[in-house]
């Protein structure tokens, strides 16, 4: 795992400076060495966590012909089979990383390479001889790869900080579309940033820069053209166990101590459970926890690892009093808003993991790909209310159930939650299932100008290539791969392992698993209502502990409603008190809430997502 960084330009300009902050600004993702390519007008860099190859996967790296150069973050599992083709085909390697398989496969068969890559990845090939810049990201999106495109030239680096340092000119100007959708759903989507001139290469792209600076960007797979299995539930059962277990193996290549991350629920333990079989050996699992039990899950984690006989370490995050602090240095890489409130827990059990091992394994993609999240039952409850004709008498029903809410405890009026909406009216979009605020909260707290017009004009709804043959329940899922996994979850998980310099790698994200997914049919993904992800369930039920799938899915998010009220409660307010939120957010109204927040009340979503946008703000002034 690694950074990189770099610019192609119109014209020869000595950025030597800029080129030594960037790098200083991506030490984290590769502390162990660094390397830099200048040519005229175009330069590469690199910082290096060694995982492959200790001693010979140094970067930029060259090929054998020394036509091109390549600086890569992300590892290409299946390197060592396609070293074995390329070496039957008379490529000579120096060195046993897969960096040097990248080159080889790009030499023969140009940007077609990415096609034959199954791994994690983001890495960019200059061209000697044609004078081209090549970038390209893995299919789901697992390493991120920020661009931008001026009349100076082409910049790119796998963090947005550090491509702004490289161009200090890209902060200039905001899109206030993107900050809009911030506020909608709490990440800013692909592939928009929060600045006008940045942009993040999306999933599954390459991008060709030539000398001229035109620039062709390309898609490389298309899920939506899968066709249908035809399968039974056993063999279906039977595939994803393969795949499973393959999948974990290549991710167990290393050439330094690995673990795992443990939080208690169904993909980590599975994981786990697997890993442990794979190797007959302990691994090392890591859990973290809160005081708080409703969001404690370490009792199950602990569980799984005596099952699984893993050597097992913990900690509590409620204990860690520089808090604040850590959550400033998380969202100053960031460099936009994020308001995923998971990234604090998931930067702790990072930094515990990395004082014993340098890569992980996850569990990460399985929600979304084979339907966890509550928001997929309520799909799948719409979808047999539409058939049976008996959406008015189940919201009849849930109308009554808040009235008798109302009455006996807190204040409630219908709609209360987004299903609540879908209700009331059928023919609004499922996507409303993933809205944080809505228009009118939107409205409520925006005060400037250019937030106000384009949250006039924001859609929730996004267009994206879908399979005519996909029913309503593997569309959402799909809706949920292209923008909660790719825009929320992966950056999230980047950005709170690096900052300590740990790799992270999920076997639920291997492509062909996720195809798989996408191969087939409803009925064998969720048989019945409340059956998420039913076939994971059913696959590895005999590795775990009897009944340890039967218990509610708890996530993996922080108790914010108290912090706001305790260990956040001084940041958040000066957040919401700041110069920057003033210029752009109704700061009185926000107080006040605030005020409200700590006498009780619950107002932890807007003011969360207001605080964070202050926070970024306020680091541009």
């Amino acid at each position: 795992m690694c950074g990189i960084y770099g610019f192609y330009l119109r014209r020869e300009q000595t950025l030597q400076q800029r080129l030594q902050d960037a790098g200083r600004l991506l030490h984290h993702r590769g502390p162990d060495g660094s390397g830099l390519y200048q040519e005229g007008s175009l330069a590469i860099g690199h910082t290096r966590l060694s995982i492959i190859d200790l001693s010979g996967g140094h970067q930029p790296m060259w090929s054998q012909d020394g036509r091109y150069g390549v600086v890569f973050n992300g590892e290409i599992y299946n390197f060592q089979e396609l070293q074995k083709q390329e070496q039957a085909r008379g490529y000579h390697f120096h060195t046993r990383s897969d960096t040097e398989v990248i080159l080889a496969l790009y030499a023969r068969l140009g940007p077609k390479c990415v096609e034959h890559f199954r791994g994690m990845f983001a890495f960019a090939i200059w061209d000697k001889q044609d004078k081209t810049l090549f970038l390209a990201r893995d299919r789901l999106g697992v390493k991120p790869l920020f661009y931008a495109r001026t009349a100076h030239g082409f910049f790119f680096a796998s963090e947005q900080r550090a491509l702004l340092t490289l161009n200090p000119s890209l902060a200039g100007e905001l899109n206030f579309d993107a900050l809009v959708g911030y506020f909608a759903r709490q990440y800013i989507l692909d592939p928009a940033t929060a600045y006008t001139q940045v942009q993040k290469l999306e999933p599954a792209a390459t991008l060709l820069v030539s000398a001229n600076g035109d620039i062709k960007q390309e898609r490389y797979w298309h899920p939506e053209n899968l066709q249908a299995e035809n399968i039974n539930e056993h063999d279906a059962c039977e595939r994803l166990r393969a795949l499973i277990n393959e999948a974990t193996k290549l991710r167990l290549i290393s050439d330094v101590p690995w673990g795992a991350f443990l939080s208690g629920g169904i993909d980590s333990s599975v994981t786990v459970a697997v890993m442990s079989k794979l190797l007959g050996q302990k691994v090392r699992t890591f859990s973290i926890g809160f005081g708080d039990p409703k969001f404690d899950e370490r009792e199950h984690a602990r569980r799984v690892a005596e099952h699984c006989d893993t050597e097992h370490h913990e900690y509590e995050v409620d204990l860690d009093k520089d808090l604040p602090s850590v959550l400033d240095k998380i969202l100053f890489h960031f460099a936009e808003p994020f308001a995923d409130t998971s990234v604090l827990p998931s930067f702790y059990v990072a930094k515990m993991a990395r004082q014993e091992v340098t890569v992980v394994l996850t569990g990460d993609g399985a929600d979304e790909t084979w339907g966890g999240y509550k928001r997929h039952y309520h799909l799948a409850l719409l979808d047999r209310l539409s058939r049976y004709n008996a959406v008015a008498p189940w919201r009849h029903a849930r109308k009554l159930t808040v009235a008798l809410e109302s009455i006996f405890g807190r204040k409630k009026q219908f709609p209360v939650s987004r299903f609540d909406k879908l209700l009331l009216d059928p023919a609004l979009s499922p996507e409303i299932l993933t809205q944080q605020l809505s228009t009118a909260e939107r409205a409520s707290i925006f005060r400037a100008e250019p937030l106000i017009a384009a949250n006039h004009r924001f859609q929730l709804h996004i267009d994206i290539p879908m399979n005519p043959a996909w029913d309503p329940f593997t569309r959402f899922l799909w809706y949920d791969v292209k923008t909660f996994l790719a825009g929320d979850v992966l950056p999230k998980v980047d950005i709170a392992t690096m900052l300590n310099s740990l790799e992270a790698r999920s076997p639920f994200l291997d492509h062909k698993i996720v195809e798989l997914a996408f191969s087939l049919p409803t009925s064998i993904k969720r048989p019945r209502l409340k059956s998420g992800k039913h076939l994971i369930k059913k696959t590895f039920a005999d590795l775990l502990p009897e009944g340890h799938f039967d218990r509610p899915k708890m996530g993996f998010s922080p108790p914010l409603a108290k912090w706001l009220r305790t260990t956040l409660r001084s940041w958040c307010g000066d957040q919401l008190n700041s110069a920057a939120c003033r210029e752009y957010l109704d700061s009185d109204h926000l107080n006040r809430l605030f005020r409200e927040q700590q006498n009780g009340a619950d107002h932890s979503k807007i003011l969360w997502l207001s605080a964070v946008f202050s926070n970024w703000a306020s680091s541009r002034q």
